[in-house]
């Protein structure tokens, strides 16, 4: 199954597709930017199923902070 990088540009109030690949290592140098930048990025399968451990480094200081 093929997975997503959606990425927001508008500090999460909408993700749009990056890339779409079988391997999850095709993502690596734009996840990169992406943690440079601090935007925000999440990796979903083709249902929009999400994977909190492919999530970014903003989302996870989130999800500690609640915790």
């Amino acid at each position: 199954m093929k997975k997503l990088l959606m990425v927001s540009y508008d500090c999460g109030m909408s993700y749009h597709e990056e890339i779409r690949s079988d391997d999850i290592n095709d993502f690596k140098e734009k996840i990169k930017m992406c943690n440079e930048n601090m935007l925000r990025w999440v990796i979903e399968d083709e249902n929009g199923n999400l994977n909190l451990e492919e999530i970014s480094s903003i989302h996870k200081n989130i999800i500690n902070f609640l915790k």
